[in-house]
């Protein structure tokens, strides 16, 4: 599941109009990193990876919208830095990467 949802986030990300070729490197970069530690993540904690890694894909999915909801957007971002708290010290580098994912979409957002 994990996989599928990586694939569909750097979908939404490639074929989005509203991003520059810069903006979508950029993200595919944070995706990469993203990928790398959700799978890592998902030996021991299945169900917060698979969550970790939806939170990113809805909250792109709301920034690449023609017309981003500012209230959904808001909501989605709070899920995704929600979804990673509990993992603050044990997962640093992926509580790192999920936020960086997160303020890059929400300065893309506003």
């Amino acid at each position: 599941m994990i996989d599928q949802t990586i694939k569909d986030l750097e979908s939404q990300i490639q074929s989005s109009k509203n991003l520059s070729a810069s903006q979508k490197r950029e993200l595919q970069i944070l995706v990469s990193h993203l990928r790398l530690e959700v799978v890592e993540l998902a030996k021991t904690h299945q169900e917060d990876a698979d969550s970790i890694a939806g939170f990113a894909r809805i909250t792109a999915g709301e920034v690449l919208r023609n017309n981003p909801n500012p209230k959904l957007l808001g909501l989605a971002l709070a899920g995704a830095r929600a979804s990673v708290e509990k993992f603050e010290t044990s997962h640093p580098q992926l509580t790192l990467t999920v936020n960086n994912i997160s303020s890059y979409l929400a300065n893309l957002g506003i």
